[in-house]
């Protein structure tokens, strides 16, 4: 079995998986605030895609704005495919 993601890692007993890093710009940035259920489910969907959890645009705190959608993506999309 191929490890895609931490979870199959898991599962697998790899428990020194890193996975491989992905350029910020291969998905997009989420403005959900920090703690909140979406926030947890844009991170959810990344882990299951084998994304990192962060993007540098990401929306950190209350007073951060939204991070603009990018050119062809909105925010709201948060994991494109790659």
């Amino acid at each position: 079995m191929q490890i895609k993601n931490v979870l199959d890692a898991i599962k697998l007993g790899e428990w020194d998986f890193e996975p491989e890093a992905v350029d910020d710009s291969h998905f997009d940035p989420t403005g959900a605030m920090p703690g909140t259920n979406e926030k947890l489910s844009v991170i959810a969907a990344r882990v299951e895609a084998g994304l990192p959890l962060w993007n540098r645009d990401d929306r950190t705190e209350y007073d951060d704005e939204p991070p603009l959608a990018i050119t062809g993506r909105s925010s709201a999309s948060h994991v494109s495919a790659s």
